[in-house]
């Protein structure tokens, strides 16, 4: 659902509120839901290129931009038949322009999701690693007979 939602925002912002920023980050909350279901290497493993998509959909803008000057047109001027108000072709170039952000803020969002949590499983297996083998009963019944500091929580 949270997919249909992200892309309906993208699709549809040039003639209704939204647009690419948001239908991004509405995709990278899907995103993030597919990751809450799975296990956490298979999904690092599929969104490791997501920088190379990143990269290619931040392309798309100045991309666009070019086209209208190499057909004589200003920057980012609209070369795209504007079709009728309200429906979906009706922003010319802005639909691409929305298109291009949506898929380059999703990917970005994604990309940090992954850097986190490879960074989540570093300090988890550092952690691990170096945790003394002791017995836990010992050490609870420590940390609940501390003496109070003073301090207020």
């Amino acid at each position: 659902v949270a997919a249909v939602v992200g892309a309906q925002l993208i699709f549809h912002g040039e003639p209704t509120p939204g647009g690419g920023f948001q239908g991004g980050v509405v995709l990278a909350g899907a995103t993030a839901a597919l990751y809450a279901c799975g296990s956490v290497p298979r999904y690092v493993r599929t969104m490791r290129p997501a920088h190379v998509v990143e990269a290619l959909a931040a392309l798309s803008y100045p991309a666009i931009g070019i086209a209208a000057i190499v057909l004589g047109l200003s920057l980012l001027e609209n070369f795209v038949d504007v079709g009728t108000v309200s429906h979906l072709w009706s922003g010319g170039t802005i639909f691409f322009l929305n298109v291009g952000v949506g898929v380059a803020v999703w990917a970005a969002m994604s990309g940090l999701l992954v850097a986190f949590l490879e960074q989540l499983r570093l300090r988890l297996h550092k952690s691990s690693a170096t945790a003394p083998l002791t017995d836990t009963s010992a050490s609870t019944s420590a940390a609940n007979h501390r003496e109070p500091s003073g301090e207020r929580a």
